[in-house]
């Protein structure tokens, strides 16, 4: 037997063991509404209690338990300045379900390992939200990523559970995992109202992320009309014209995202305040005869939807951007790219095993992007590295299409 001071160290081999114990310590201390009772404090927490009985009716088809703290916390104290403390005991108290209180013991471990993990500060005597908490892990938050958090443990985790099917078969693990038709990928996401809010604030605060750098990779001053093919919330187009004072967005995306947009987005931090500058349009880009649906605009984008599909959709779409663009228009994609190696980054690699057991697509190399692209008929085709959680490619349209004799 080898002596244990030859043997290589294995802690990254522990880290990557103990990987999904720290994610479910983030999951349930965001399913529980943790940092939301940390961000109102006693005071408010009260308030809100009270708020919501009164409010019942109204609030009775939210999709989250605490969702409604979210506005409470909106109104009242939301500055990561104003420090609330609460103990285990009065964290227990405000967590009691039907009079119960959670189990001390096990909301105390969950608290501690969350310190730990430096997403809480304190101890049993006094919980408190660190910076990070308060900016990603609170509802109310412009930059929440609540709504990822949530898509990741009710959906993400379970098809993660099926990877090693996923890797065998070559196909997505909706089927095994939920019992849905793993042709249709987008099934559990649009199953239900509450289903596409949640999935809607999860792309939401992951786009805040990167629009800035992804918007910035290339000189976008000369384009006046954008258009953000499955925008979603408009995060994207409001950053863009946030960025670009000349610039005006279209969201274009399915009508009931578009309806869900309008009532819960159009008002958001970042969106609000630029008038008509953004607006939504309601269609189907993969529906057939779309040509001339898709709305008139010098530059379109794609963010985060190539990744979703096969060669031979992605081709079908982006010939069609191609067809609606003016000479001189280009198209911007937003998308995690892989190295010309294939084998990093490991993030990147990560995600497109999640493409694998979700979806029908994949993530993919700037040089097979630039393939799809001129095959599409776009030329001048540039990538980026924006050091951010995506990075950019632009395309653009250089010749009029030759008319039909």
């Amino acid at each position: 037997m080898a002596d244990a001071q030859e043997l290589p160290d294995a802690a990254p081999v522990l880290e990557l063991l103990n990987g999904f114990r720290k994610s479910k310590v983030l999951f349930t201390l965001v399913s529980l509404g943790v940092c939301d009772l940390l961000q109102l404090g006693p005071q408010q927490q009260q308030q809100q209690q009270q708020q919501q009985q009164q409010h019942a009716a109204n609030t009775a088809s939210s999709s989250s338990p605490t969702a409604s703290a979210a506005a409470a916390a909106a109104a009242g104290n939301s500055s990561s300045s104003s420090r609330h403390t609460l103990s285990l005991q009065q964290l227990a108290r405000l967590l009691s379900k039907e009079g119960a209180e959670p189990s001390h013991d096990g909301l105390g471990r969950l608290l501690d390992a969350a310190v730990s993990l430096q997403l809480l500060g304190g101890s049993r005597d006094g919980y408190y939200l660190t910076d990070l908490a308060h900016t990603y892990l609170t509802r109310d938050s412009q930059h929440s990523l609540v709504g990822y958090i949530i898509h990741s443990d009710s959906l993400l985790y379970k098809l993660w559970g099926d990877l090693e099917t996923a890797v065998v078969t070559g196909s997505n693990c909706w089927s095994w995992a939920f019992g849905l038709d793993s042709a249709d990928v987008f099934a559990s996401v649009y199953s239900n109202d509450a289903a596409v809010l949640r999935f809607m604030r999860g792309m939401h605060g992951l786009c805040q992320l990167s629009a800035k750098p992804v918007l910035t990779a290339f000189d976008l001053t000369c384009y006046n009309m954008l258009v953000d093919l499955g925008g979603a919330t408009g995060a994207l187009a409001a950053a863009a014209c946030e960025l670009y004072p000349q610039m005006r967005a279209v969201v274009f995306d399915l009508p009931g995202v578009v309806t869900k947009a309008q009532q819960h987005f159009a008002a958001a931090p970042g969106v609000q305040g630029l008038g008509d500058r953004v607006s939504w349009v309601a269609g189907d880009f993969f529906a057939e005869s779309q040509e001339a649906g898709l709305p008139a605009g010098d530059l379109y984008v794609l963010s985060r939807i190539l990744h979703d599909w096969e060669e031979a959709r992605c081709l079908k779409l982006l010939r069609l951007v191609y067809s609606r663009l003016p000479v001189g228009g280009a198209l911007l994609l937003c998308e995690m790219l892989l190295d010309e190696s294939g084998t990093a980054p490991p993030e990147v690699l990560l995600q497109s095993l999640n493409m694998l057991t979700q979806t029908h697509g994949r993530e993919r190399k700037l040089s097979e992007y630039s393939h799809l692209l001129e095959a599409a008929g776009f030329r001048r085709i540039q990538g980026r590295k924006t050091g951010s959680y995506l990075d950019a490619i632009i395309a653009y349209k250089d010749v009029a299409e030759p008319q039909a004799p």
